[in-house]
């Protein structure tokens, strides 16, 4: 049986620039986050939900494991167009 462990990639998009103004800044970070799942990393855009190969994120966080078949994966992601996340 397939499985594969799933992960929450964190990322700043201002590359820690937010961080230059100072203590007193309202805005520390422009935070980003993404899912990976077989390797490959899954982010919700305006067209709707894409993939590509992981980044290099400032934290991963494991939620678990997914016993669906990467195809299964595919198949359920391409599905949630059609739901509430498109």
């Amino acid at each position: 049986m397939d499985s594969s462990l799933v992960e929450l990639y964190i990322y700043d998009l201002s590359d820690g620039w937010c961080r230059n103004f100072g203590p007193l800044s309202p805005v520390k970070a422009i935070w980003h986050t993404s899912l990976v799942v077989y390797g490959k990393e899954y982010v919700f855009t305006a067209n709707g939900i894409k993939f590509h190969n992981p980044g290099k994120p400032l934290k991963k966080i494991e939620l678990g494991e997914t016993t669906l078949t990467p195809t299964e994966f595919k198949i359920y992601v391409k599905g949630l167009k059609y739901s509430d996340w498109p």
